[in-house]
């Protein structure tokens, strides 16, 4: 059961950041020091899709190894470092695919774009696609290799929080309980 956002006393640290401008917890602004807290919503796990039409003309699709032979659509990390992929091992460990490709992007609506215009196969976060495979646009592959992704939070300001802030985090733990992408509590692959 998800932590209550509205309740949340797990601190994450402070961040600087104006009145003016923004309240981020990655420290834009300058003029005052904020707590920040974070209630977990939710696991997740990276699910690796691609478009009908390019899973047609290209080699069968079962297992990461077989990745070397496909195009690959990868995110650049802010560092500048393409996000391998990770997928379960069979061992009940997780291993990482340096996978390569004609596309490395730093924003995950581009990545889908190419997919979608069967450029190549992407590793991204179920509630990102969800719509898409219903819809037969996209397509799951390696299920069964499917790795946990990294867990959605709630952030919010700590200490003082109005009705309606607390209310709306409320809302997303009780959303979140059960993810609306997949009809499960918990994601499979997650933990």
């Amino acid at each position: 059961t998800p932590q209550s956002p509205s309740t949340c006393r797990t601190p994450i640290g402070r961040s600087r950041s104006s009145r003016r401008t923004s309240t981020s917890p990655y420290g834009w602004g300058s003029s005052t020091t904020r707590a920040w807290c974070r209630a977990k919503l939710c696991t997740t796990r990276w699910i690796t899709v691609a478009s009908p039409q390019y899973l047609a003309r290209r080699p069968p699709l079962e297992h990461p190894d077989q990745l070397v032979a496909h195009d690959c659509l990868v995110f650049v990390l802010p560092r500048g470092a393409p996000r391998y992929w990770p997928f379960r091992d069979g061992n009940g460990g997780t291993r990482v695919i340096k996978v390569s490709g004609p596309l490395l992007v730093d924003h995950g609506e581009m990545l889908l774009e190419a997919a979608l215009a069967s450029m190549g196969v992407v590793q991204v976060l179920p509630f990102m696609v969800h719509d898409l495979i219903a819809e037969g646009r996209l397509v799951e592959v390696l299920r069964e290799h499917a790795a946990p992704g990294p867990p959605l939070h709630a952030l919010a300001l700590a200490g003082r929080r109005t009705p309606r802030v607390r209310a709306f985090l409320d809302l997303l733990a009780e959303t979140f309980a059960q993810p609306p992408w997949t009809g499960e509590s918990t994601l499979p692959g997650a933990s």
